[in-house]
């Protein structure tokens, strides 16, 4: 019974199509490259769904509630800036 090594990647066609998004996965220890498929994999699976969520959210908005309250939107978007540097 020969020792039989796992292969650095566990799917060949999975790695070779993360390492056109996150071209530095090569250099990383295997167990850091797995990792890094993961989130690769996590990225491809929920941008599309992110991108559907924010064009549905364009469709239902109600951009003329957006312009009459323009003056306060800031004031909050600015606290949020201030507050988030304060932290």
């Amino acid at each position: 019974m020969g020792s039989r090594q796992s292969p650095p990647y566990p799917n060949p066609w999975f790695y070779s199509l993360a390492k056109r998004f996150w071209p530095g996965l090569e250099s990383m220890l295997p167990d850091r490259r797995i990792v890094g498929m993961g989130e690769v994999l996590t990225f491809i699976y929920t941008a599309p769904l992110a991108v559907i969520g924010l064009l549905w959210l364009m469709r239902i908005s109600d951009f003329a509630v957006i312009r009459q309250n323009a003056g306060p939107m800031l004031l909050l978007a600015g606290l949020l800036v201030l507050f988030d540097r304060l932290k």
